[in-house]
């Protein structure tokens, strides 16, 4: 009985801070007083000690919750533009408008934190800052939204697991100064980041020695993603796994010659595995590590054995004690799924099996376990992985990561001697990146569908010894099922994507789609890159008819490279003479399938297509009668030319021209299209401070519902035959209670 009470305990607790990040409110910090009572009542009486796992979990939560939002309300009570003093927790990483990176705020206008519950802040800096610097600036304050889409990054989730309540941005109109403080960490940093100058491959050393991926090339992690291999290059539980033992080998040799030091592999195991994350940032990923590798080194000790199932129970349940919000991180999970499977396949191998039919073994079924969690995270799986982890898994593992650890060793006590050992790890490295190109095309994206029938497939695999063939018919006939009944498809549908300043619309018909402008573009990525492809991917959408670039300016235009190179569309439409290959000109007209498409606007192409020249498109579909109005940037002077044809205006649905701007939205115009809902893709708390809220009430006065982008996330209309749906992100995943306080709407 204590046994499965500890079992249990254990997992309540894990399985309910799980939920932290759902939950929709965040009880007061009072709630934490009844929680330890109840608590204390629990470890008391036998018969309640059954909840004293989530009971704990809840006093954990609501203790943490609490202080994050606190340090948010410490912050924004101070006003938008504060004076502060903090300390550089992070290494700051090139943007397209300065530097960024993670500052610990000590002192607001003067006054000093508690020591004890100090925020954190993403720093926009006019200059690179080092690790330990302290910075004393006025900065402009905004809270920590993000974009909010169906498929991509999700900062704001990120933002909770990273513990950082705020954004903010130096005011360089002021004087601002920086006191650098010694760190080793930075010193070795900028020591061998000038040594590597020279070096094919210094992005990836300076990834696998400090955790500092932002000087890897688009194209190397490009091609790193599609072969599988691109968890080995952040540093993770497997870098400091095998830096720990290098460690333990060494204190083994120390034993050796000293018998009497029974303790020193794990002493120097932990000591290597310490310096190592220390090296790392102690980034979210090498505290979960060293978590582990501290758990290891006490069971070591005590010497007594236990379940792998229960060693897994407490690893969670340690990671989630010290950091309750993790649940909220990708890695995370990853993380913890690779160890259940590692111990999985170590308790179910035959003990006659040799190294190489063992290692073989671990490796497949690593991958028949992991690729649906890999599809489900990362919308696409490498058919190659498993070959390219099965040779280069050892390759890091042995040669790689081992090779770099001693360079920074050298580097560190003797670094005119490190250049040799810095050079064989390069050229380690260019032997898989000549390799890896052999894989990119062996990575497939999968739509939703392909999603859910691959995880069955697979959960059928792993139960199947356990299965009679009754049981194994009915999963077949799930899968079968899922592919030929599937949810009631929409007519056509109109996606308006979070992009942020900018627009971006796509619009889907059976398995094909048009792309109305693409975002923005900044250094080596786009928003075609990060929301429109993923979107159009898990859309199972195989066809891109057509790209329209509304004009061509940076935040709809940007992304139109990417977009045509990968996705190739049939024809690209645009009002400027030198790009596409078709004229968007008033009155040209296209039928694209039940789909009629009308141009409105420009009367004629240009040699640069500004705001004025944006290319206006109706849509109606035949047999849902329901027609789309897409307006571009145009101004009020477009719209008053407009006017000339009112006719041609009407609509069910309007594109808000210019992102609200004041500039634009006539009541006449408007009054002309007289739409149902008006969309405006806009950027939450953005710098052009839009919508403007005269035109926001221009609309809601004529009893028009309104949405934007901003506010509300992707926003999704789909047509049936007889309802149209309208579905926001933020309707779906955008209640819970760290995302309002993130965007300061707090309960």
């Amino acid at each position: 009985m204590t046994l499965y009470l500890s079992y249990w305990t254990l997992a309540s607790f894990s399985i309910l801070i799980f939920t932290a990040p759902l939950w929709p409110v965040m009880p007061s910090g009072y709630w934490t007083v009844p929680c330890l009572l109840f608590l204390g009542l629990s470890l008391r009486l036998k018969r309640f000690r059954w909840f004293s796992g989530m009971l704990f979990a809840c006093f954990i939560i609501v203790l943490n919750g609490n202080a994050l939002r606190h340090q948010s309300e410490t912050l924004f009570q101070a006003g938008q533009n504060i004076t502060i003093i903090g300390e550089v927790n992070s290494l700051f990483k090139q943007i397209s408008h300065g530097f960024q990176g993670i500052v610990v705020i000590r002192s607001i206008d003067g006054q000093t934190l508690n020591s004890v519950n100090l925020p954190k802040i993403r720093l926009t800096a006019p200059l690179p800052l080092q690790i330990g610097d302290q910075i004393s600036a006025k900065i402009t304050l905004k809270p920590k939204s993000g974009r909010l889409n169906r498929v991509g990054y999700d900062s704001e989730k990120n933002a909770l697991a990273m513990g950082v309540v705020a954004k903010g941005r130096v005011q360089t109109k002021h004087s601002f100064y920086v006191v650098s403080h010694y760190s080793l960490r930075q010193q070795l940093y900028n020591q061998v980041k000038t040594q590597l100058d020279s070096f094919t491959n210094q992005g990836l050393l300076l990834a696998l020695a400090f955790g500092d991926r932002g000087g890897i090339p688009k194209f190397q992690w490009k091609q790193l993603q599609s072969s599988g291999l691109s968890h080995l290059i952040a540093i993770s539980g497997l870098h400091v796994g095998i830096v720990f033992l290098v460690g333990w080998a060494v204190g083994f040799v120390v034993c050796y010659v000293y018998p009497k030091a029974t303790f020193f592999p794990a002493i120097f195991g932990g000591l290597f595995a310490f310096g190592y994350a220390y090296l790392a940032g102690f980034s979210v990923p090498t505290q979960r590590a060293l978590i582990m590798v501290c758990l290891f080194i006490l069971l070591f000790v005590v010497g007594r054995r236990f379940s792998l199932a229960f060693k897994w129970l407490v690893t969670v349940a340690l990671l989630l004690l010290w950091q309750p919000f993790a649940a909220a991180s990708m890695s995370f999970w990853l993380s913890i799924i690779a160890v259940a499977i590692v111990f999985i396949a170590v308790s179910s191998q035959v003990t006659t099996y040799t190294f190489w039919r063992s290692l073989v073994f671990l490796q497949f079924f690593m991958l028949l376990l992991m690729t649906p969690i890999t599809a489900l995270m990362f919308h696409g799986v490498s058919l190659s992985s498993s070959l390219f982890n099965l040779v280069f898994i050892p390759w890091f593992s042995l040669v790689i990561v081992p090779l770099v650890f001693l360079s920074l060793m050298v580097e560190w006590v003797l670094p005119a001697s490190s250049w040799w050992l810095w050079y064989g790890a390069d050229v380690c490295l260019s032997l898989v990146m000549w390799l890896i190109p052999y894989a990119q095309s062996s990575w497939f994206a999968l739509s939703k569908i392909a999603e859910q029938v691959l995880v069955l497939l697979c959960v059928c695999l792993l139960f199947a010894p356990f299965l009679n063939r009754y049981a194994k018919g009915i999963g077949l006939l799930l899968c079968v099922s899922m592919v030929l009944f599937r949810e009631i498809k929409p007519l056509w549908s109109v996606s308006v994507m979070d992009v942020g300043h900018g627009l971006s619309v796509v619009v889907a018909q059976d398995q094909q789609a048009w792309v109305y402008d693409t975002g923005s573009a900044w250094g080596n990525s786009s928003m075609a890159e990060e929301v429109i492809m993923p979107w159009l991917r898990w859309k199972g959408i195989h066809t891109l008819d057509a790209l329209v670039l509304s004009h061509t300016d940076n935040d709809h235009a940007g992304g139109r490279q990417a977009l045509a190179t990968l996705w190739q569309p049939n024809q690209i439409i645009t009002s400027q003479l030198d790009i596409g290959d078709s004229p968007c000109i008033a009155g040209q007209q296209w039928q694209w399938n039940e789909i009629d498409v009308q141009a409105l606007w420009p009367p004629k192409q240009v040699q640069r297509a500004y705001n004025p020249h944006s290319c206006v498109l109706r849509l109606t579909h035949r047999q849902s009668d329901v027609s789309v109005f897409l307006s571009g940037d145009i101004d009020s002077v477009a719209e008053w030319m407009l006017l000339r044809k009112p006719e041609l205006l009407d609509s069910d649905f309007l594109l808000v021209p210019h992102h609200g701007s004041r500039t634009s939205s006539l009541p006449e115009f408007i009054d002309a299209v007289s739409p149902k809902l008006a969309i405006a893709s806009t950027a939450y708390a953005g710098r052009w401070a839009l919508p403007n809220p005269q035109v926001v009430e221009r609309y809601q006065a004529k009893a028009i519902q309104w949405l934007e982008t901003g506010t509300s996330g992707q926003i999704n209309l789909s047509f049936y035959p007889k309802r149209v749906e309208v579905v926001t992100m933020r309707q779906l995943k955008g209640g819970s209670w760290y995302r309002q306080m993130l965007r300061k709407e707090l309960e």
